[in-house]
């Protein structure tokens, strides 16, 4: 039940390509004619969506994981210590 809670909350075209191909079993190349999209399109559309729903399935570790953001600092205090 997660699974499918996480699938709906997916982009439509996420959530297509992970339908067509998990519980449909259409291959890439019918996934890419019913589509009217390039096969690479398929593969690309199906990475971004299963990496979408890891993340959704896996929200505490992703709360764990430290911020990038953290260790940015202001354009000025960059500024500042370049000029010195």
């Amino acid at each position: 039940m997660d699974i499918l809670a996480a699938l709906q909350t997916l982009p439509a075209i996420h959530r297509e390509a992970l339908t067509l191909f998990y519980f449909e079993d259409m291959p890439v190349a019918e996934m890419a004619l019913a589509l009217d999209v390039a096969p690479g399109t398929v593969l690309s559309r199906l990475d971004r969506a299963r990496d979408a729903l890891r993340r959704r399935m896996q929200p505490t570790a992703a709360a764990a994981e430290p911020s990038a953001r953290v260790l940015e600092f202001p354009a000025a205090v960059n500024r500042s210590t370049r000029d010195e």
